[in-house]
């Protein structure tokens, strides 16, 4: 037979009611304050970049490395790039040009 427990019922609301002000608090953010230019959107020069990773990179060398990771596209930036429809197009090269037997790639880098 069911019995009515009022003890229980309120102990199930006021989880219910923890829960979600946990899950309330862990949504909402709060801005940077202070001097920190990274706050203001404005960027600084110099610093430490630390990046974190599963596996060390036997080199930092992308031509060399083997090591595949959104970490190099931070640190890096290529000569040409490809659009949304995969078209290739330049990114720091201004210019590239192809030779007759696609083995030789020329590039003409962007000033700065």
């Amino acid at each position: 037979m069911f019995t009515f427990n009022p003890s229980r019922r309120f102990h199930r609301i006021s989880m219910m009611f923890f829960i979600f002000a946990i899950l309330l608090a862990g949504c909402t953010s709060t801005p940077k304050s202070g001097s920190d230019p990274a706050a203001k959107g404005t960027p600084k020069e110099g610093g430490t970049l630390v990046i974190s990773s599963m596996v060390e990179p036997e080199t930092l060398d992308v031509t060399r490395s083997t090591w595949i990771d959104a970490a190099i596209g931070l640190m890096y930036e290529p000569l040409i790039t490809l659009d949304n429809s995969g078209k290739i197009i330049p990114w720091l090269a201004e210019s590239y040009s192809i030779s007759e037997d696609g083995n030789i790639w020329t590039f003409t880098c962007a000033k700065g």
